[in-house]
């Protein structure tokens, strides 16, 4: 009689070494699926509606102690939904960088989305690392998933802000007005 190899221990040990050696970068790579709320909890410490003003890419020591270029934004506030802020910058701070032949990581935010001029609503977060390495004040974005670009749609009825949804996973999941969008983000805070 002869064994399948596939039946054998050692082939499903081998199997399961090489699934999860595929796996795991694949899921270090991902974002964790969110709604609102949860986005809230990940990184909520402000939500800020403004537009990039500045971009610099810096070399910084991460917190394992290897070199890594750092995106660096000062964002021009026009509304803040936690802290309150209706003008002046904030800065904010992610991994890797955006211009034509930077080095990236695989969660940073899209090229087209960090450009100066750009309108965003970013849920932002305040890191150790970064107060330490950057600056105090200066906070986090820690991906694609907590940046949203803001549009202005012309329509008969007149201008609507609106908040570009993402799919599903993401905190909007669909695109929805930024007064929606204020709403939303403002009755979660509240329940806290």
């Amino acid at each position: 009689m002869t064994v399948s190899p596939l039946r054998t221990p050692l082939a499903w040990a081998l199997g399961a070494l090489v699934v999860a050696a595929i796996a795991v970068p694949v899921a270090l790579g991902c974002v964790i699926p969110r709604d609102l709320e949860k986005q809230l909890q990940l990184a909520g410490d402000d939500i800020v509606v403004g537009t990039i003003e500045k971009l610099e890419e810096v070399w910084a020591t991460d917190s394992a102690g290897d070199e890594a270029l750092w995106t660096l934004v000062d964002f021009r506030i026009e509304e803040a939904w936690r802290s309150g802020k209706t003008k002046g910058l904030v800065r904010f701070y992610f991994r890797g960088g955006v211009t034509p032949g930077a080095e990236r990581a695989t969660i940073t935010p899209s090229s087209d989305d960090m450009q100066v001029g750009q309108r965003l609503l970013v849920f932002l977060a305040e890191r150790e690392f970064g107060q330490r390495t950057f600056g105090e004040g200066i906070y986090q974005l820690d991906s694609y998933a907590e940046c949203y670009r803001v549009a202005t749609i012309q329509s008969r009825r007149g201008n609507r802000e609106l908040v570009q949804g993402k799919g599903e996973g993401f905190a909007f999941e669909n695109n929805v007005t930024l007064g929606d969008a204020r709403a939303q983000v403002r009755r979660l805070l509240e329940k806290r």
